[in-house]
């Protein structure tokens, strides 16, 4: 499947935390570099990665941004 960079953060369970919500709300969300977090003791430059498939981008983006939106 390919992805789409939809959000990147600067850890791990962030990253796993945005991707459960996409998938709760249905989008096939991958977080992207997962397996460096067993090799690397910081995060990839760019952050840990969330995609989403092709065409299915701003809906995640739409979704990564309500749920921020509700914070704290």
């Amino acid at each position: 499947m390919d992805l789409e960079v939809v959000a990147a953060f600067s850890s791990l369970i962030e990253a796993q935390i945005a991707c459960s919500a996409l998938r709760s709300a249905g989008v096939a969300a991958q977080v992207m570099d997962q397996a460096f977090s067993s090799i690397l003791p910081a995060a990839p430059i760019g952050g840990f990665r969330v995609g989403a498939p092709i065409g299915e981008g701003s809906r995640a983006r739409r979704l990564l941004a309500s749920v921020a939106g509700k914070g704290g």
